[in-house]
């Protein structure tokens, strides 16, 4: 219940620093009741068959929208999170791609959520 009342959902990695007050300010001017991704957004490249333990993920990813990197960290408005069909995305894309980080920017596109790119790095 209290999710759906911050307006925002964070997601980073353990190892990340969020400066909340920084975040608070550049997310202030934005509609939480649109649908929005934000991030550093790079576009999927894949890893060529036996690098990195991937299994040609360079094929299967090929023309897939860019997605925010998760080690910077995505921002989902809650708008986004109530229109995405996570448990779809996971079931359709889980076996053909590796980083979460890559379906979720894939789930976002599918389900027309705005990328925010000016915010980033």
């Amino acid at each position: 219940q209290h999710l759906f009342t911050t307006g925002w959902a964070v997601v980073v990695d353990e190892d990340s620093r969020v400066d909340v007050d920084r975040l608070r300010a550049a997310l202030t001017p934005l509609d939480t009741g649109r649908p929005l991704y934000l991030g550093d957004f790079v576009t999927p490249r894949g890893w060529k068959d036996g690098v990195g333990g991937g299994r040609g993920y360079t094929e299967q990813t090929r023309g897939w929208p860019p997605y925010a990197c998760g080690g910077a960290g995505s921002v989902f408005s809650m708008a986004a999170i109530r229109v995405m069909d996570f448990e779809r995305c996971i079931q359709q894309y889980s076996k053909t791609c590796a980083q979460s980080d890559w379906f979720i920017g894939k789930c976002a596109a599918d389900h027309d959520v705005t990328r925010v790119t000016h915010l980033g790095c």
